[in-house]
């Protein structure tokens, strides 16, 4: 079978094929070898962003021209694809497209080419397949002579690492940059020349007119035979003048700029704008506005800024005959003044690393204010208003007090120091550190004491407040000692709250070996240690009498796993051969937290199940509750309801029914297998809730 995988896409016949036929399909191909090197023309779809070209297998077509002229109309560039993608071929392609657009030669996802409308490009491509290129081939053409019959376009540099030999006249319509021009002969200007950078003269400048330099740099030596004056347009009488090196004894030398001065109409005495001088070895001086003898001083200094456009400016600095400076003041009262028209007067000091200090005044009406920033963002750390009152942290300090500091006070002295909240003589509230041997409380110093406010007839508290936006009382301690967290207190310690997580106390000890976290002491009669209640009524209490303590309201819990949570309560359950572990979370203050034992074992803590054996000898007890964990709580012992099927009656003993319920045992005597006995009998004969006392603990 005939292919076409060569270049030019002719037929290559199979050996044994064209029988008869040969000499037709080798004709085609030398017309189609003749068309490559040939002129073709092909035209693009109107306002086209793609066209592609296939050189046709076997058959004339214009992508295998030499040279190829792409024509039609466009309205943006166009990319062509000249395909396949596996011809390695040279071409001259001509961008002849209405339009103003370029077309984009491309045949794989390689590099492509663009050619400007109008442009011609000699390029080839690689036919590297789904990775082919097209290449510029004259993209650096080296040739030994170049002649040009027309004009020649330049887009780009030129570079010529030769001369130039210019027998003609050279025409420059624009701005010609030149490093270096060497001009044998004259050079004849027609209008200005203007030179932006440097001029560098060799030789001699004659100057037989005018010449107006704004800036001139001489490299040798100047010779100026006398003074060199100015003289402003209009002046009849010559202006300052430039004195260098001006010799007036052997001990001293001075140069100045001066100025002419005008007393009177006739008068003409000079003064210095700057000047510098020598007087003796190493002392060497820079005078503005004056400094010695020679001419007379200045009697200000004023520092303009203005506008370049209007040639006004305006006095922003003064330093006047007395020595004293002003910034923005016309009429300066101090050392240094400083005035503005509006906004903040201000003065700010900055160091090497960015940081800065600024001390502003402020003013909003009459309520001028003093404020001290720092850091880089100049944020406000202190102020004083109109009032004299002190503000640190804050910028609203209140109008009551002389200080107010939004953050923490440390006060170091080696007396009593004291924040005093006095309403009148003798009565005072206040927080002091104590010295040795004063006031009431230590012959000892370094005591921090907080003090109410005392008075004839009526105990003051120390409150305790906080809070967002508005502060709410936390803590109180009476004038009698009484503490109140929450409330005001009834007892010695009484915590109150109606928040959900608020009422924990909690107690701890780090001490590796061992300790007692709590103590409860009543240090004389018998009584209670400890009362429990549940909505102001008395549930249970801890009591001592003697040597003994009894927890009045009992019943003994154990914490377990196992069973599902949604268990009745009352279940009967029995122990299994495997031991519980810890939860995943903990329950601390109403939030789940995670639980620093998680999933490790419970040393002496049996899982349980629900008892599914008549008289269980495994029984544990029965089901409590499920805490906030999901863990089971199972009651062993004291009191507590247990799910009893059938009657029964006060007294009797319990065992288990098998099916998590408990059964009347048939004796009275108490064995393994005993959960407790009947506290209020009950005839029902279906499961209920039994009172009952556990002895299965």
């Amino acid at each position: 079978m005939a292919t076409y995988v060569n270049d030019l896409r002719l037929k290559e016949i199979a050996t044994g094929d064209e029988s008869g036929t040969w000499g037709t399909s080798t004709n085609t191909n030398l017309e189609l070898i003749a068309e490559a090197f040939s002129y073709g023309t092909e035209a693009i779809t109107t306002n086209a962003d793609t066209h592609t070209t296939t050189i046709a297998d076997g058959s004339t077509d214009p992508g295998r021209s030499i040279y190829l002229k792409y024509t039609g109309t466009l309205d943006s560039a166009c990319t062509i694809t000249i395909g396949p993608n596996t011809v390695s071929k040279l071409w001259f392609i001509e961008n002849a497209t209405s339009g103003s657009q370029n077309i984009i030669i491309s045949q794989g996802s390689g590099a492509n080419i663009t050619i400007p409308a109008g442009d011609t490009k000699v390029v080839y491509s690689d036919g590297a397949g789904s990775g082919a290129a097209i290449v510029d081939a004259f993209a650096s053409l080296s040739v030994v002579d170049l002649k040009v019959q027309d004009d020649l376009t330049v887009t780009d540099d030129l570079i010529v690492n030769g001369d130039i030999d210019l027998e003609g006249s050279i025409d420059v319509n624009g701005t010609a940059n030149l490093d270096v021009v060497d001009i044998d002969g004259a050079v004849d200007m027609a209008t200005t020349l203007a030179v932006a950078g440097n001029v560098d003269f060799n030789g001699d400048l004659d100057v037989d007119g005018t010449t107006n330099l704004d800036v001139v740099d001489i490299d040798g030596a100047t010779t100026i035979s006398s003074q060199i004056f100015s003289q402003l347009a209009g002046n009849t009488t010559t202006g300052g003048n430039i004195q260098l090196g001006i010799t007036t004894d052997d001990a001293a030398k001075y140069t100045a700029i001066t100025a002419q001065q005008h007393d009177s109409g006739t008068e003409t005495e000079g003064f210095t704008l700057i000047g510098g001088n020598s007087a003796a070895a190493d002392t060497n001086l820079v005078n503005i506005g004056g400094g010695f003898g020679e001419q007379n001083p200045a009697t200000a200094l004023r520092f303009f800024t203005g506008s370049a456009a209007t040639r006004e400016g305006t006095v922003k600095a003064t330093i006047d005959s007395s020595g004293n400076v002003g910034i923005g003041a016309t009429t300066i009262d101090e050392k240094i003044h400083v005035e503005v028209s509006s906004g903040d007067a201000a003065i700010k000091l900055e160091d090497a690393s960015g940081d800065f200090v600024r001390i502003d005044q402020n003013s909003v009406g009459a309520n001028d204010k003093i404020r001290f920033k720092t850091g880089s963002g100049l944020d406000e750390r202190m102020r004083i208003d109109s009032s004299g009152n002190v503000g640190i942290g804050t910028t609203s300090p209140a109008s009551y007090s002389k200080l107010n500091v939004a953050g923490l006070v440390l006060i170091n002295s080696s007396r009593d120091t004291y924040v005093d909240a006095s309403e009148d003589s003798g009565a005072t509230g206040k927080i002091f550190v104590s010295a040795a041997g004063s006031g009431d409380f230590s012959s000892e110093a370094g005591h921090l004491v907080m003090q109410a406010r005392t008075h004839t007839s009526v105990y003051r508290d120390i409150i305790f407040a906080g809070g967002i936006n508005n502060a709410s009382e936390l803590m109180r301690i009476t004038g009698q000692g009484d503490v109140g967290i929450g409330g005001s207190p009834s007892y010695r310690l009484d915590v109150e709250t109606s928040a959900f997580d608020a009422a924990y106390i909690a107690t701890s000890i780090n001490s590796v070996g061992g300790g007692v976290v709590l103590i409860l002491n009543r240090s004389a009669a018998d009584g209670d240690m400890m009362r429990f209640q549940q909505g102001g009524t008395t549930e249970g209490t801890i009591v001592v009498s003697g040597s003994t303590v009894s927890y009045n309201g009992f019943s003994g819990n154990h914490e377990s796993s196992g069973i599902n949570s949604s268990t009745p309560i009352g279940t009967v359950v029995s122990t299994i051969d495997e031991l519980d572990v810890y939860s995943e979370t903990q329950t601390d203050k109403g939030k789940d937290k995670p639980n620093p034992k998680s999933g490790q074992t419970r040393a002496d803590h049996a899982k349980i199940k629900i008892s599914d054996t008549e008289g269980d000898t495994r029984v544990y007890g029965i089901l409590n509750s499920f805490n906030a964990d999901g863990k089971a709580i199972v009651t062993s012992v004291g009191i507590g309801s247990i799910k009893v099927t059938g009657a029964c009656n006060g007294g009797d003993l319990l065992e288990s029914n098998g099916d998590g319920t408990a059964k009347v045992q048939s004796d009275d005597i108490v064995r393994s297998k005993t959960i407790g006995k009947v506290t209020i009998g009950n005839s029902d004969t279906g499961v209920k809730l039994v009172s009952c006392v556990l002895y299965c603990g």
